[in-house]
């Protein structure tokens, strides 16, 4: 399920040869908060992958599957009521053949929310 332009929204992205930096924006009255989790919305981890996979994407413009992860931790509950913008900072962007790897890391001006080590690859 494609979640941009539905579940969040890219405000702003300043993209460079290594590395990105999207502004997101979280929609809290996406049917995913209503079951995740009634009265206390949360984004879920997989929502995370989801979203460095299609903002990765728009960066490669080109359609990517998630191929490898190598380390995801999630060090805080990101709400979107509590932070319904947030900042994807992705480093260490490295392209060998038709594979991608990155570094990625969710948060806002006062907390870390989450990291991720991950490969994506080119959708044939």
């Amino acid at each position: 399920m494609r979640l941009k332009d539905r579940f969040f929204h890219i405000i702003t992205s300043a993209v460079d040869a290594d590395r990105a930096v999207f502004d997101i924006g979280l929609n809290v009255n996406d049917e995913i908060f209503a079951a995740h989790f009634p009265g206390n919305p949360v984004v879920p981890g997989v929502c995370q992958v989801q979203m460095l996979l299609e903002t990765m994407e728009q960066t490669e413009h080109r359609r990517l599957l998630l191929d490898s992860v190598k380390n995801i931790k999630f060090l805080s509950v990101i709400s979107p009521t509590d932070t319904p913008r947030l900042t994807l900072r992705v480093s260490h962007i490295v392209r060998e053949g038709d594979s991608v790897t990155c570094r990625a890391e969710y948060s806002d001006s006062e907390t870390c929310y989450s990291k991720l080590s991950v490969t994506f690859v080119h959708a044939k």
